[in-house]
């Protein structure tokens, strides 16, 4: 489950020619997807659909495909999984901008992993600053008085879960108040609940 943007063509090509290439990973039990939301642009969407119908792999959430709508294409992508991938065991999910040795993820990674299991793989942030100004700033009612964050945080570059905590994160989504910094809203938001 790779997050792009819309107008990220140039990625999702590179992407396909490299680590996500359909005939590399056809002997490996491996689907790669895009996540992508709407755009204002015709031009763009017509192109997007173009590039949807050549390579079955996009898929196009019902939301501004913007920064700040990032936790949306987060939880439109764990809907999806729910939805259409139930015998899937394993999801990764990783930006647009990350290279990854997807063979060493099959071979070394996930054997060491069993269903059943309660598992997350991520960068974990513990007692992360809280920044009040900025692109990243969080508003003033979350954690107010704090400097640090009492939550983790998973950097959300390269997460690596089983599908029972998909279902898990998705379900708690819809009980907890949005919030725009999808690395955060997941997790943090997820231990909350």
């Amino acid at each position: 489950m790779v997050h792009s943007a819309v107008l990220k063509f140039d990625r999702r090509k590179s992407l396909r020619e490299t680590w996500a290439n359909p005939r590399l990973l056809q002997n490996h039990p491996a689907w790669i997807v895009f996540l992508v939301g709407k755009t204002k642009s015709s031009t763009s969407q017509k192109a997007l659909e173009i590039e949807s119908e050549t390579f079955s792999d996009v898929v196009q959430g019902d939301f501004i495909d913007d920064y700040h709508n990032l936790t949306h294409k987060g939880i439109h992508g764990y809907r999806w999984i729910v939805k259409y991938c139930e015998k899937v065991q394993f999801i990764l999910k990783i930006d647009d901008d990350v290279f990854v040795n997807i063979f060493l993820v099959i071979r070394e990674l996930l054997p060491k992993y069993q269903e059943g299991q309660r598992l997350i793989v991520c960068r974990f942030i513990t007692e992360a600053d809280i920044d009040r100004y900025g692109k990243y700033a969080v508003d003033p009612d979350y954690f107010p008085g704090y400097k640090r964050s009492p939550l983790q945080c998973c950097m959300g570059a390269f997460v690596l879960m089983l599908s029972n905590i998909v279902l898990e994160m998705y379900e708690t989504a819809k009980n907890i108040p949005f919030y725009w910094i999808d690395d955060f809203y997941y997790l943090a938001f997820f231990q909350i609940n």
